[in-house]
């Protein structure tokens, strides 16, 4: 009787209804858009898990772009215990990161990263596919674009051309690696990309182990090698680290929640006790005719709810229409999407059910203190 009674009075009070429920639906498509961004990035930058694979970097670097390998140590990573191999090549991939200033269709203008890789890469990062194409190994300047840059600018497609420090480069072919941050980027022959730059130091080396949680052999090379401030840590733990640049944004977007969910409270409650204002004569007449407090007070809260869940699902479909929407993160050029995972929805129905009842909590106090002979007189 009560969700019965509770809905045929918001159906009878369909402007004001309608206003607070649209308040709650902005509110709860706000936060779950907002959290499906901070979840996209985290999943863009931090990518799926790759046990046995080891990076070499200067020591404490907090991404494997502001690292600085010379060539000289590559060989040492090759022969170090530990590491594995196919046939009698080793699984070590020596890679180059750059970056080139692109012009958006909007005229803004964003960075966006280039890797130097050997054929050996594809084995040691296996998850990434050429779906279209080859690299070039001839020496010519051509290169692999990632799947989500395609398209992102005028030239960024199959045939394009991007200049890369004094050279243009055609883009000859097309990487896929669901997930991971190499989508975000061009790859390019190492060799080439490093000699039209004029640089012969590398970023860093990742190697595969033989048993993927035991990185002691390449640790015991890497600790021999004094002249160099570098380490070894597992690439899994290296994108933990560049999570972290990522930090301060993602907080902001956990202060905006916040301030999102302040405000819709405040909203809420001020709609829900708009809609107990009106319906206060109805309130004071069941109290009168034999309705207790609680009871009464058990309406009000249930309406409230009934109302913020409505509000809530229209938020959450509204939301993933937005689902898998690109965007950029200019301080690491990654190109990173909309997840509105299940969890995701989750939370943004659930700020919708503490709208509803924190909106709800002055009209159920008011209902205990009501004066029904006083409002029935009126």
């Amino acid at each position: 009787m009560i969700v019965s009674y509770g809905i045929r009075n918001l159906l009878a009070r369909g402007r004001t209804t309608l206003t607070a429920m649209l308040i709650v639906a902005a509110t709860a498509a706000a936060i779950t858009v907002i959290l499906g961004l901070g979840q996209g990035l985290e999943e863009a930058i931090a990518g799926p898990a790759h046990p046995g694979v080891v990076a070499i970097v200067t020591r404490n670097a907090p991404s494997d772009d502001s690292s600085q390998i010379p060539l000289d140590v590559l060989p040492r990573i090759q022969v170090a215990p530990g590491i594995a191999a196919n046939g009698t090549q080793a699984l070590v991939s020596y890679e180059f990161t750059t970056s080139f200033p692109a012009k958006t269709p909007e005229g803004r203008i964003q960075d966006v990263r280039v890797r130097g890789v050997d054929p050996i890469a594809f084995q040691v990062h296996p998850e990434v596919k050429v779906t279209a194409g080859a690299m070039p190994t001839d020496g010519s300047r051509g290169v692999l674009i990632g799947a989500r840059l395609i398209g992102r600018h005028r030239d960024f497609v199959q045939g394009g051309t991007i200049r890369i420090g004094r050279h243009k480069w055609t883009i000859v072919g097309t990487l896929t690696a669901p997930g991971e941050s190499a989508e975000s980027e061009f790859w390019a022959d190492r060799t080439t990309l490093m000699g039209g730059l004029g640089t012969t130091v590398g970023n860093v080396i990742f190697a595969k182990l033989t048993n993927p949680s035991d990185l002691s052999g390449p640790k015991s090379v890497v600790d021999k090698i004094r002249e160099h401030e570098i380490e070894v840590v597992m690439q899994d733990e290296l994108k933990k680290r560049s999570l972290k640049q990522a930090s301060l944004y993602i907080k902001a977007i956990g202060l905006i929640v916040l301030v999102l969910c302040i405000s819709a409270v405040f909203a809420g409650t001020n709609a829900t006790y708009s809609m107990f204002l009106g319906q206060v004569g109805e309130l004071a007449t069941l109290l009168a005719i034999g309705f207790t407090r609680r009871r009464v007070a058990l309406i009000v809260l249930v309406q409230s709810l009934l109302l913020a869940m409505a509000g809530g699902l229209l938020g959450v479909l509204l939301a993933l229409l937005t689902n898998h929407y690109t965007f950029v993160y200019r301080g690491m050029a990654i190109v990173y999407e909309i997840h509105i995972s299940t969890a995701v929805l989750l939370s943004g129905a659930a700020a919708a059910a503490l709208i509803g009842i924190a909106g709800s909590v002055i009209a159920v106090i008011q209902t205990f203190q009501l004066k029904v002979l006083m409002v029935l007189r009126e």
